[in-house]
């Protein structure tokens, strides 16, 4: 049996919310219609997955010290699970997704691809990612403070837990591994 963690369930939550589709928005006195800011959280979210994935995936191989690996990995599995949920509604609701990261984060990849092997790697990769989380939940709490698509803001619910961990895990430029939420 797989033990329970806070991103385990709030993976499982988002599953199941996604189930449910938009009867959610009885609870939330949310609207059906997809707004500015839904649409927004969406593109968004997916090129910040993408790039955390990216990021996951090269810190496995780039980075020096097993901890900077090992959280690699679980960016890599969870960002991946969120993307497929996020992508899926996405699709539902006919929103277009970019097929890329954002410039920015794209050379941000860049420049610390330039740095793998190094010890100065792991510090910048750990300093990136705080500063990338943060920002991700800046998004999902504008998205659930202000959305107004149901489905939507359950998805930015359900991913909140999972991108704090993960804040949890690099925050202040230490490393602290922690299984990812994995639900397999």
């Amino acid at each position: 049996m797989i033990p329970a963690t806070p991103a385990r369930a709030a993976l499982s939550a988002l599953g199941a919310l996604l189930l449910v589709g938009s009867s959610a928005g009885v609870a939330h006195g949310q609207t059906d219609t997809l707004s500015t800011t839904d649409e927004t959280f969406l593109t968004s979210a997916h090129q910040s997955n993408l790039a955390e994935i990216a990021a996951g995936e090269d810190a496995r191989t780039s980075a020096t010290t097993e901890c900077v690996k090992e959280v690699g990995e679980t960016l890599v599995i969870d960002h991946r699970r969120l993307d497929d949920s996020l992508t899926a509604l996405a699709g539902r609701l006919n929103v277009a997704l970019p097929d890329a990261p954002t410039p920015e984060q794209q050379q941000t990849l860049a420049d610390l691809a330039a740095l793998a092997g190094t010890p100065t790697y792991d510090e910048e990769w750990l300093r990136t990612e705080e500063a990338g989380h943060r920002a991700t939940l800046e998004l999902i709490d504008d998205e659930i403070n202000g959305g107004e698509n149901a489905e939507v803001i359950a998805l930015a619910e359900a991913a909140r837990p999972v991108v704090a961990l993960h804040l949890e895990m690099v925050e202040g430029g230490r490393c602290d591994a922690r299984p990812s939420g994995n639900v397999d």
